[in-house]
């Protein structure tokens, strides 16, 4: 069996992979250090609608899908692991309301 990305998810990765390793990535080990909450990177990625990946447009989501989703937070997950995890709980909360 032969799995492919459809066009919406590769660029979905591509998207979530650019703006990880540009804006994420950087300042990663600071807001670590100093227990910093990642407010811009967490507007930023509402912009780019990561932190409602998974819920209904009609509520403000993107309705992009759980595969979309995965490989988002596998590219975010790799920069920093604390803003994977706001943007876990963020997507988790959307999805909820």
């Amino acid at each position: 069996m032969e799995l492919e990305l459809t066009e919406t998810q590769a660029l979905i990765r591509s998207t979530a992979r650019n703006f990880a390793r540009e804006r994420v990535a950087p300042g990663a080990r600071e807001r670590d250090r100093t227990e910093t909450f990642p407010a811009t990177c967490s507007t930023s990625m509402a912009q780019l609608g990561l932190l409602g990946s998974t819920s209904r447009r009609r509520c403000g989501g993107a309705e992009a899908g759980a595969v979309s989703y995965a490989l988002a937070m596998m590219e975010i997950a790799e920069a920093c692991a604390s803003t994977a995890v706001a943007m876990a709980v963020t997507n988790m909360c959307a999805e909820l309301i």
